[in-house]
C-alpha cells in the first residue's frame, strides 16, 4: 500500500476507535494525531476538518457492510424476494453486533456516543447511515423487486417506492438507533414478524 494510502487508512482506525472510546465531541483531532505519533496538521492533510473526518469514518463504515452485503444480493440461485429477506437479516445483525460490541467495550460511554452522533445526524451533518438506508440499500432492493417481479411473479407495481415502503416498514430492525435497548433474540424474533408479513404483500 503506498505510503499515502495507509497513513489515511491509519488515521481513519485511529478516529473510529476514540470516536467509540470518547464519543465525537470529545476526541480532538490532536488526540487523533498524538496516538498516531503525528502531527494535527499532518492529519488535515488528509481530512480538512474534524467533521470530514467525522463522515470518513461513517462512510467506511457503511462501505464495508455494503460489501459484506454483496454477496448475498448477487446470490442468483436463490429466490430475489429471499435474498431480500437475507440482505435486511443481515443489515439487522450487523447493527446488533456493533451495538452489543460497544455496550461492552465502552458501557454507558457508549450510549452517549450514540446521543452525540443523533445530534450530529440531525444538524445534517452524519449523513452515511441515512443515506446507506435509504439510498445505497433502497437501490439494491428496488433492483431484487424487478427481479423478482420477471423471474419469480412477486406482485409488486413500482419497484422503487415498494422498496422506500419496505425501509419504512422494517425501520425498527435496521435503524441502529432502534435497535438500542432491545435484547437480540427479541430483535429478530421482530424482524421475522416483519418479514413473515411483508412477504405475503409483495407474494
Amino acid at each position: 500500500m503506498a505510503p499515502k494510502a495507509e497513513t489515511h487508512r491509519l488515521i481513519l482506525e485511529k478516529a473510529k476507535e476514540l470516536f467509540s472510546r470518547f464519543g465525537p465531541h470529545r476526541t480532538t483531532v490532536a488526540d487523533i494525531a498524538r496516538e498516531l505519533h503525528m502531527s494535527p496538521a499532518n492529519v488535515y492533510k488528509f481530512f480538512q476538518t474534524k467533521d470530514a473526518l467525522v463522515e470518513a469514518v461513517g462512510e467506511h463504515f457503511m462501505r464495508e457492510l455494503h460489501l459484506q452485503l454483496l454477496p448475498i444480493i448477487r446470490a442468483e440461485q436463490k429466490p430475489a424476494w429471499i435474498r431480500i429477506e437475507d440482505v435486511i437479516r443481515a443489515v439487522n445483525r450487523h447493527f446488533i453486533d456493533m451495538i452489543e460490541t460497544n455496550v461492552s467495550q465502552h458501557g454507558a460511554q457508549f450510549f452517549q456516543n450514540v446521543i452525540e452522533f443523533t445530534i450530529i445526524k440531525r444538524e445534517k451533518r452524519w449523513r452515511f447511515v441515512g443515506e446507506f438506508l435509504h439510498c445505497t440499500l433502497r437501490l439494491e432492493l428496488a433492483n431484487l423487486l424487478r427481479e423478482g417481479v420477471e423471474k419469480d411473479g412477486l406482485r409488486v407495481d413500482d419497484a422503487s417506492m415498494t422498496a422506500t415502503a419496505l425501509l419504512d416498514c422494517l425501520a425498527c430492525s435496521i435503524e441502529p438507533l432502534m435497535l438500542i435497548g432491545i435484547a437480540a433474540e427479541a430483535a429478530e424474533e421482530r424482524l421475522e414478524r416483519q418479514l413473515r408479513l411483508l412477504a405475503r404483500a409483495v407474494s
